[in-house]
């Protein structure tokens, strides 16, 4: 993971956590909470997203200069900040008890994000759909979010 994801290395901010409020850590410069649930924590899959997004066979250099990017179950919203980091303006979205650690996210990526448009929203599948997004994404991301079978046609919903 050369490249971008070494500059989100290099360039996060240094973060001192409050230990008695919550269990957190950092990671390549993403705030993790494995308090947070499944959204609260980096998968495998989102690494093997990372080496695609980064793939110059697959997608050529500038690539997503200027893109619209959403991430579905951006969970950290290391996605989405790694397009971010290319020239991507994102939109991370998640479930409600996930939208403070996106934006935590965010904002110890700022040095890194500051030519680029970000937000975050809540979007929480079966309940909300994706029509507000409509002819204004280019790219949607998602990494390991039908983990459970059961979420598939929730997902479909939501789309």
């Amino acid at each position: 993971m050369d490249g971008v994801f070494r500059q989100l290395i290099a360039k996060r901010a240094v973060v001192t956590a409050d230990a008695s409020k919550q269990r957190t850590f950092v990671t390549k410069g993403i705030q993790e909470d494995p308090n947070g649930g499944v959204g609260g924590s980096i998968w495998d899959a989102n690494y093997d997203l990372l080496e695609f997004i980064q793939d110059d066979t697959r997608f050529p250099a500038g690539f997503f200069v200027g893109k619209r990017v959403l991430e579905l179950g951006s969970g950290t919203g290391l996605a989405g900040l790694v397009c971010a980091s290319l020239g991507a303006t994102i939109t991370l979205t998640d479930r409600a008890d996930t939208v403070d650690l996106l934006k935590l996210n965010l904002q110890l990526n700022a040095v890194l994000l500051q030519d680029v448009q970000t937000s975050v929203q809540e979007l929480e599948w079966g309940k909300s759909d994706c029509s507000s997004f409509a002819n204004q994404v280019d790219v949607v991301v998602a990494a390991e979010c039908i983990y459970n079978l059961l979420y598939g046609d929730v997902l479909l919903a939501t789309l």
